[in-house]
């Protein structure tokens, strides 16, 4: 395992102006348009970002910059993470600070302050970065305690674990590289799609290993074909017949005559007949990527999606609930939704489940249900879970605790 994130923190960015979120398996948030749920998302792409070189050209190409991002008034944009290597490893305290500054060329200013808790011992600052001068404590030269004239352009803690190989700063970068944070599959048909469209979960893809299934499943076929080529692949084809049906008989990859090309086809019994994903419906298409997602990426130390609803018949999203919650057992899964059949599907959903609301402010709060008043109108009025009660408008009566 790269390790597991234990809590995220977001000041200033956009509704989101001060939350602390708790990471425990799976997280489903919930709530309207607007209060938050995928700044959360975009909070962790951010501290992935993070890791990477150059990060402000980054930052700035993907995510528009520090004004598409800093809610209105806020003089500073603050993304912080507890996360941890291993059990009872040490624990690590991160918090990337963006502050507008006109004189810097990105026209921010990284800060960056990195703790760590060992055993009994108070947590411990290890750096702490201004702009382009830092304060450190070194494992590797004890005699170094300030850094200056950093590179505006890259944080601290990429280059002191990457760069350097500080074991602490190392262990964050290789927890906060793990994050994986995924959008819905863009898998519709190509007759509906631009001529140009690329990167689709139904395109042939050019053989090369694949580790893990990539945002959009564009690699899809290069997923099934690792997946093939591992022993436990009679338990992923279980998997993919659990929601598909026990007549799909295999999942194969198709080499082009061409050559350094393979295209994914599904064999289906009824039709006696392999069918390639250009021809495959929508869900079909969907449900193959989230077992490949469930199969492939489970060491990550993070996986998120946003609306793992789309494209999905219910039964098969109550199947995908299914799998992040066995996601969940092995490392933090956080998800963010509008469907109630998600949430009815949940086996504990007073522990799952965070609702994002506004307040007067337009500030986003954290609220969790109250286990004991769900448990009484699960049973009191018969509903069939969470989602039911929220599509009957009482779900302000049942979230009520704060996260």
């Amino acid at each position: 395992m790269s390790g597991s994130i234990i809590e995220i923190r977001v000041r200033g960015l956009r509704t989101l102006n001060d939350v602390k979120l708790p990471l425990r398996g799976l997280t489903v948030l919930i709530g309207e348009n607007g209060s938050g749920k995928s700044s959360l998302l975009e909070a962790c792409e951010v501290l992935r970002l993070a890791m990477d070189y150059p990060f402000v050209d980054k930052f700035n190409k993907v995510h528009g910059g520090l004004p598409a991002l800093l809610r209105v008034g806020a003089t500073e944009l603050m993304i912080g993470v507890t996360c941890q290597k291993a059990d009872r490893g040490p624990i690590y305290y991160y918090d990337l600070i963006l502050v507008p500054n006109p004189n810097s060329s990105a026209g921010f200013e990284i800060r960056e302050q990195l703790l760590v808790e060992n055993g009994d011992v108070p947590a411990t600052a290890v750096f702490s970065r201004v702009g382009r001068i830092a304060q450190v404590k070194s494992q590797k030269q004890p005699e170094l305690t300030k850094l200056d004239s950093m590179d505006e352009r890259a944080t601290l803690i990429a280059a002191w674990g990457r760069s350097f190989g500080e074991p602490w700063a190392k262990d964050v970068v290789d927890i906060l590289s793990a994050i994986d944070v995924h959008v819905p599959f863009d898998i519709h048909p190509k007759w509906t799609t631009s001529e140009t469209a690329s990167g689709s979960p139904r395109a042939s893809n050019i053989v090369q290993p694949t580790p893990a299934l990539l945002r959009g499943a564009g690699n899809l076929a290069n997923a099934y074909y690792s997946l093939r080529n591992r022993r436990d692949w009679p338990e992923t084809l279980d998997y993919v017949r659990l929601g598909l049906g026990a007549h799909i008989l295999d999942v194969t990859t198709q080499p082009d005559p061409a050559g350094g090309i393979i295209a994914l086809l599904v064999e289906d019994d009824r039709y006696k007949t392999r069918f390639p994903a250009t021809a495959l419906s929508d869900g079909t298409v969907a449900f193959l990527a989230y077992v490949a997602l469930f199969r492939l990426n489970n060491r990550m130390a993070m996986i998120a999606f946003d609306e793992p609803e789309t494209h999905l018949h219910p039964e098969l999203l109550l199947r995908v609930v299914g799998m992040f919650e066995t996601l969940g057992r092995e490392t933090t899964v956080l998800i963010s939704t509008h469907s109630d059949r998600v949430l009815d599907g949940l086996t504990n959903p007073s522990e799952s489940v965070v609702l994002t609301d506004l307040d007067e402010s337009g500030s986003t709060k954290l609220i969790r249900p109250n286990a004991q008043t769900l448990e009484r109108w699960l049973e009191g009025y018969r509903y069939r879970g969470l989602g039911d009660i929220r599509a009957d408008g009482h779900v302000r009566s049942v979230l009520t605790r704060r996260s």
